[in-house]
C-alpha cells in the first residue's frame, strides 16, 4: 500500500503499479528500504529513478516526514494517520492509497491425497465466507447450523469454526489489525454475487 503527501502522488503510485507511470508523476519520489522484498516488486513497474533508498523502515518515514519524498512504499501496511505518523510528529498533508499490494501467497494448502481432509478445511472456509455473506458474526454462529456432512462427531464443526473467530471478513480484520487496515474492506474484500 502507498501513503504519500497528496492524492496525486499517491496515485502516481498506484497507477505506475498498474503499468502506467504518467508523464506528470515522473518528478514523483518514493520512499523505500533498500531491502525489502517490495523494491524488485515495484522496480519492475516503476522506475527505480524515482526511489529514495533508505536503510530501515524508520529511516523512510522520517525521510518522508522531513520532505526527502513523496510517497512511502508500505510492505501491505500503512501507517494510520491518527494512530501513527501524527503521533510521529509529522504535520503536513497526508493521504493512504486504496490498494493492497503483496508478495505474500496466501492460501490453504492441504495433502493431494488426504481428500477427506481437503474437503472438510474448504468446507470450513465456505462457512465463514457464507456467514459473511449472510453477516453471520460469532456471537450469532448457531445460526450458520449443523451439518451431517463429516458425520455424527463432526456435525457442529461449522458452528465451531465460526464461534473462534468469526466470519470470513472478521478473521482477516482480527489478523491484519496491527497493520493499521482500515476497517471498510469496500474494495478489499469483496464477496462474488455473480455480478462482477
Amino acid at each position: 500500500m502507498f501513503s504519500g503527501n497528496s492524492e496525486e502522488s499517491v496515485r502516481c503510485a498506484e497507477d505506475g503499479m498498474n503499468g502506467t507511470w504518467r508523464e506528470e508523476c515522473q518528478q514523483t519520489t518514493i520512499c523505500i528500504p533498500e531491502s525489502s522484498p517490495y523494491r524488485d516488486m515495484i522496480g519492475r513497474v516503476i522506475p527505480e529513478s524515482s526511489f529514495v533508498l533508505f536503510d530501515t523502515y524508520l529511516d523512510q518515514i522520517l525521510a518522508f516526514m522531513g520532505g526527502q519524498c513523496d510517497v512511502l512504499a508500505n510492505t501491505g501496511m500503512t501507517l494510520s494517520e491518527d494512530g501513527g505518523i501524527r503521533v510521529l510528529g509529522y504535520v503536513g498533508p497526508y493521504v493512504r492509497g486504496h490498494t493492497v499490494y503483496s508478495k505474500e501467497t496466501y492460501a490453504l494448502v492441504t495433502p493431494k491425497h488426504d481428500r477427506q481432509w481437503s474437503n472438510f478445511v474448504n468446507g470450513i472456509i465456505y462457512t465463514l465466507l457464507a456467514a459473511e455473506q449472510r453477516n453471520i458474526t460469532k456471537d450469532r454462529a448457531i445460526e450458520i447450523g449443523e451439518t451431517d456432512l463429516f458425520g455424527e462427531k463432526y456435525k457442529d464443526s461449522f458452528i465451531r469454526a465460526l464461534s473462534h473467530k468469526g466470519h470470513y471478513g472478521q478473521t482477516l480484520y482480527d489478523e491484519f489489525q496491527e497493520l493499521n487496515l482500515p476497517r471498510n474492506w469496500t474494495g478489499w474484500n469483496l464477496i462474488n454475487t455473480g455480478e462482477s
